[in-house]
């Protein structure tokens, strides 16, 4: 039996639309925080898909958090088969995934002291509630002293300044705290950014691109910071399928990407660079270390809307016009995502000559 009222394209298209409507209404009724501008549907690589199969270039949070690229396959699988053999049963559980993640990533991040070891959190306010309580002295009270190696916008600090700051930091006796949570896992061309400059801290704090995409954080500290103070892990400490992820992604950090990083990041200045030189009036280029580089327009009070007209072009940008893709990102890609910034540009040019 045929269908006698067979749906037109224009039917099906209609369907579509009022769906994507409804996902995005019940994001903005429902979900906390700022509305979201994309109900997505699919993923790769560098590319987000909204339901109606439109893509978007994704420069901003995403790839930050993916920075094997989106749907990065080895993790998928990885993940798959972890959460078919184990989940998770709480504390006095463990898994060989969770004391192998810990004793992979213990051999690749320095800490001052000895016998360094990792905690893997769900979240970033989390982990730094544990760097608060395992880096306050416990006589003087005396919490411990985060130093950032690169800001959110990617300005690497003055190596004097840090070194001043820890050096003070040391002479009072606290300990020193690297902030990794923009910069770790190769974002700027090291693995973690305070190799650039010269020193080794106490604790270091590791953000979400380490979990390949799941709620992920990391406290890694040498032993004694962990013995002098009471702690239990708690119910999703070290989560196997986390970790799981986590060792897949460590294990995706090679030589090449993060080579790839910097050439990438120095790629984006260039084109960049030839944008502000063509519209002077609109944009004053960009500045970063690797694949952590922000934008610079004239006006910053339009910033916002600038993110947002790229945006509605096809390239996602984080706030204050950071630009964070996959460090898998090509050159290729870059070019389409500086051809959405001078569409953009050229559109901006035109009104103001209207």
């Amino acid at each position: 039996m045929t269908d006698e009222n067979p749906l037109t394209d224009e039917d099906r298209q209609a369907i579509l639309e009022k769906e994507t409507e409804r996902h995005v209404s019940n994001a903005d009724q429902y979900v906390p925080g700022s509305p979201p501008s994309l109900s997505a549907g699919n993923a790769y690589g560098s590319w987000v898909l909204d339901i109606r199969g439109e893509k978007f270039l994704d420069f901003g949070p995403g790839g930050c958090v993916s920075f094997l690229g989106h749907n990065h396959q080895p993790v998928v699988q990885t993940v798959t088969e972890q959460a078919q053999h184990f989940l998770n049963a709480g504390p006095g559980f463990t898994d060989n995934i969770t004391s192998e993640y810990a004793l992979l990533l213990s051999n690749l991040v320095t800490v001052r002291g000895e016998n360094p070891q990792t905690l893997v959190c769900s979240g970033i306010e989390e982990a730094k509630a544990i760097v608060a309580k395992i880096g306050t002295h416990p006589l003087s009270g005396q919490g411990p002293v985060t130093l950032s190696p690169v800001s959110p916008t990617g300005v690497l600090m003055d190596g004097g300044l840090f070194q001043d700051a820890a050096h003070r930091a040391r002479a009072q006796d606290k300990v020193i705290v690297s902030d990794e949570t923009v910069a770790g896992f190769g974002r700027t061309g090291k693995f973690l950014a305070y190799e650039y400059l010269n020193y080794v801290p106490d604790i270091v704090l590791l953000g979400p691109s380490g979990g390949g995409g799941m709620p992920f954080a990391a406290v890694v500290a040498p032993k004694d910071l962990w013995d002098r103070v009471y702690f239990t892990p708690g119910l999703m400490h070290m989560h196997p399928v986390v970790c799981a992820a986590a060792r897949e992604a460590l294990e995706g950090i090679t030589p090449a990407l993060m080579e790839n990083a910097v050439e990438s990041g120095k790629y984006i200045q260039m084109k960049v660079g030839e944008l502000s030189a063509q519209f002077p009036a609109y944009i004053r280029g960009c500045d970063g270390v690797g694949l952590l580089q922000q934008l610079y327009i004239s006006d910053r009070s339009k910033a916002e809307r600038f993110r947002r007209d790229c945006w509605n072009k096809g390239l996602i940008l984080g706030e204050n016009l950071v630009m964070t893709p996959p460090l898998t990102i090509t050159a290729v890609e870059i070019d389409m995502g500086i051809d959405i910034l001078a569409e953009v540009l050229m559109e901006w040019e035109e009104e103001e000559m209207r």
